[in-house]
């Protein structure tokens, strides 16, 4: 059980005054068994044996975005997300994943892919995969009209990344769709991928490593708006304060966390307080 290696940690998470604050889910539902505190603890007893995996246990793991949020904002950054994603894969080898769970992974599967399209020498392919996640291509649009306007010429391949699967425990599942999609940019030609999302960049850059494979030689992965920043020059009219969704993947592809300091009220610190890397300081110069 993967969840054994984790309890050392656990163990002293079980407390974590910073836990409870930062919990995604509890501060919409205002249930104390949504904390992240209080499922460490439930973590805890299932790695020491305390305690076996029953319906209301794997409904708990289920219902949260793997606490990123109180990942971030903890003093000492535990790995909150590694603990649940091992215990979510424990699950799932266990076959006591949800039904609507399962039905989600299935119905990724039986997605229908066509093959990528062909790329110029040395060109890029945009990997459309948090699209082909929601299923909506009605996105397409404005992200060709944003690379017309950039002056990019990147064919779009709409195709499951396996970010999902992963995070639901169903890491064979993410394998086959990975290996899909590393077949597909090297058949495709591209030199460069660009990723539609964090989500996407994140299967590509973290994921797929972590279940042990590599993409084709010589290809490299941008974000979306960094492949826009190179082309773009960014209006210079003063927009005040410009908001966008800072998404879990976002956060696992930063160069160096949050600091827990910026949640506190009236922080006016650098916006680097809040991340650094590409994945955040693109978007604020392009806003």
């Amino acid at each position: 059980m993967r969840l054994e290696a984790h309890k050392k940690e656990l163990y002293k998470l079980r407390f974590s005054p910073m836990c409870k604050p930062a919990a995604e889910v509890a501060n919409l539902t205002q249930l104390e068994s949504h904390t992240t505190r209080s499922r460490m603890m439930m973590l805890w007893r299932i790695a020491e044996g305390h305690l076996d995996w029953s319906q209301r246990e794997v409904e708990l793991l289920y219902e949260s975005t793997l606490d990123s949020i109180s990942e971030a904002f903890d003093v000492f950054h535990y790995p909150v997300s590694r603990y649940m994603l091992d215990a979510r894969a424990d699950v799932w080898e266990a076959g006591l994943a949800p039904e609507n769970v399962q039905r989600v992974v299935s119905t990724s599967l039986e997605q229908k892919v066509d093959s990528p399209p062909q790329v110029k020498a040395k060109g890029a392919l945009l990997l459309a995969g948090e699209i082909a996640q929601l299923g909506d291509k009605g996105f397409l649009p404005p992200l060709e009209t944003a690379l017309g306007a950039a002056g990019l010429t990147a064919p779009v391949w709409i195709a499951p990344s396996g970010a999902l699967a992963y995070a639901l425990g169903a890491w064979e599942a993410a394998q086959e769709q990975a290996r899909a999609i590393l077949e597909g940019i090297e058949n495709s030609r591209a030199s460069t991928v660009i990723a539609d999302g964090p989500e996407t960049a994140w299967a590509l850059l973290k994921v797929y490593p972590a279940l042990g494979l590599t993409l084709p030689d010589g290809v490299k992965v941008k974000l979306l708006s960094e492949a826009l920043a190179e082309r773009l020059i960014p209006d210079r009219r003063e927009l005040g304060a410009v908001f966008f969704h800072d998404s879990r993947p976002a956060y696992f592809l930063a160069e160096s966390a949050p600091n827990h300091l910026a949640v506190m009220p009236g922080f006016a610190g650098e916006a680097t307080a809040f991340g650094s890397g590409p994945v955040y300081e693109v978007p604020r110069k392009l806003h």
